[in-house]
């Protein structure tokens, strides 16, 4: 239960961490997404305390065996840190689309084994 734990809060940080940059390296290029909720939103500390609650009962359900751990990741760090650099470059670029509110260039891209994107 504590792996499990550990584990969802070591990816739920690097993933807060990745979005934090995301939103510095956006409003840098001047892209910064102008949405604003149209409804009453909860506070950071309800959201986290929410969330903590959930990762708790995560562990708690691969303890009780409802389903299996995380896999372990068998990529290398340099392998994600060259993710996060292709992710990074192309933030300019996807925060343009977004504020053109273009939606269909994902369809042209080829997936691998012959998948297609959801209609």
């Amino acid at each position: 239960m504590s792996a499990q734990l550990a584990g969802q809060a070591v990816r739920l940080g690097w993933y807060w961490g990745l979005s934090r940059l995301i939103d510095r390296q956006t409003k840098a290029a001047g892209l910064a997404s102008s949405y604003k909720p149209k409804r009453p939103v909860p506070k950071f500390q309800e959201l986290l305390a929410e969330l903590g609650r959930l990762l708790l009962d995560d562990a708690k359900a691969v303890r009780d065996g409802r389903y299996p751990p995380m896999p372990e990741g068998g990529d290398t760090p340099a392998h994600y840190l060259k993710r996060v650099r292709d992710m990074l470059a192309d933030v300019p670029v996807a925060a343009r689309r977004r504020a053109a509110e273009e939606t269909e260039s994902a369809r042209a891209v080829a997936l691998p084994d012959g998948q297609v994107l959801p209609e």
